[in-house]
């Protein structure tokens, strides 16, 4: 894949992890995607660590915020959505039935982000790139594949994030049909697909964001993770993109890898 310089508009362009162990997670995935790490101090304290693969931004690790730990939230990865202005995306979350977790800001001079809840609950980051694009690597072994929405319950929470997404980020989303997880549905933006939208059974947890990465290997994938102290949720199926694998870091975050081999 080449080495991308800009996302388009509405499309999901980084991932990271809020984890209570960095350094674990570093040892873990390094392991897991072969990536090398840029340790980088926070303006105001902490470290927020730059995944890489080649030399090549992949995704990002910091440490999970106290008031997260202490509210009760697991460990977890969050997907960001480029958008041309972040604070104009954001006027449009309220009224649309969502929340917003986290009011625009400067990331130093790599960009500005918010983070807001869709009505569902889950949620994502809107990012408007300055000197960062976000991943410079998609869709390989070792980078950021796919995002997926994972709701549960009646099928009307699915209509409602899907209206939400319409209205917020310009998402059109196709009918639902039955895929190896659940109904799902497609999210589009400018004739392109995005992201998917799966309605699990409620036992599967709280809506949220679920991650894929590209891996050479899944059932070699499954075999790492578990010896580097993850767990695998759910044995590799076949999907059309190739086999996929959900699985759970050592500090129980959540996310699934796609074979490409």
């Amino acid at each position: 894949m080449p080495i991308l310089t800009s996302h388009p508009e509405g499309a999901p362009s980084w991932v990271d992890l809020a984890t209570t162990d960095p350094s674990g997670a570093r040892a873990f995935y390094g392991a897991l995607f072969g990536w090398s790490f840029d340790i980088n101090p926070i303006e105001g304290g902490g470290e927020y660590v730059m995944a890489t693969k080649g030399g090549h931004s992949a995704a990002g690790i910091f440490q999970q915020p106290q008031d997260q730990i202490d509210a009760g939230m697991p460990p977890l990865w969050s997907v960001y959505v480029t958008v041309s202005d972040v604070d104009e995306v954001m006027g449009r979350v309220a009224p649309a039935g969502g929340r917003v977790y986290m009011q625009p800001f400067e990331v130093m001079t790599a960009g500005r982000m918010g983070v807001v809840g869709d009505p569902t609950g889950a949620g994502i980051c809107l990012w408007q790139p300055r000197d960062s694009i976000g991943a410079e690597l998609v869709g390989e072994p070792g980078a950021f594949f796919w995002a997926e929405l994972h709701t549960s319950g009646a099928a009307d929470a699915a209509a409602a994030a899907a209206d939400f997404y319409a209205a917020v980020l310009g998402w059109e989303s196709t009918s639902a049909s039955e895929g190896p997880l659940g109904p799902t549905s497609m999210f589009v933006a400018a004739g392109s697909p995005v992201a998917s939208a799966v309605t699990v059974p409620a036992d599967h947890g709280p809506p949220h964001w679920q991650v894929y990465f590209g891996v050479e290997d899944c059932h070699a994938a499954c075999e790492t993770v578990i010896a580097a102290g993850g767990a695998v949720v759910l044995d590799p199926i076949d999907t059309p993109p190739g086999p996929i694998a959900v699985m759970t870091d050592p500090s129980g975050a959540a996310f699934s890898v796609v074979g490409l081999g």
